[in-house]
């Protein structure tokens, strides 16, 4: 469970309305309930802030700066696991991420001689452009969450004539 309970405190401790109004800065980051339980959606900063009501009717807040820093991934996955190139050839890569939210994807390359990498935001994930180098070999494609818990990989073959 990644959720977090707030609760708040009054000053003086004989404050007799004590209806606290919880909010979020950004909800596609953070909610946070009528009980002041903050569920994460997604990586990224928020503030809280509490409201009640004060001293001759006035307006109390307190805020607090927040930070997601993990996504509930469960799984990445690539288009393609394996892939022939000639040299000079191309090929585009997107990872699909299984989450309750779409975090970005570390990409790397086992050698970026035989296969190097061009990054691009595509609306349904992370994609990337592999370039076969102008040498014979191999070279894996890693794409890997950014919280480091799911990677998926694509097996890229180099040669100057290339069977797929």
């Amino acid at each position: 469970d990644k959720t977090k309970k707030l609760t708040a405190t009054y000053e003086p401790s004989n404050v007799t309305d004590t209806k606290v109004s919880w909010s979020s800065s950004d909800t596609t980051v953070a909610t946070i309930s009528s009980s002041g339980t903050i569920t994460p959606n997604k990586i990224g900063d928020f503030t809280i802030t509490a409201s009640m009501k004060g001293p001759n009717s006035t307006k109390v807040t307190a805020t607090k700066d927040m930070t997601v820093s993990y996504a509930d991934v469960t799984k990445v996955t690539l288009n393609l696991s394996s892939k022939n190139l000639g040299y000079g050839d191309t090929v585009n890569l997107t990872a699909t991420v299984n989450a309750n939210s779409n975090p970005n994807i570390n990409w790397t390359t086992s050698n970026s001689n035989i296969a190097s990498l061009n990054y691009s935001q595509t609306s349904s994930g992370e994609a990337v452009t592999v370039t076969a180098g102008n040498i014979t070999g191999s070279a894996t494609i890693t794409a890997t969450a950014v919280d480091g818990t799911h990677k998926a990989t694509c097996t890229i073959s180099v040669s100057d004539n290339p069977l797929d």
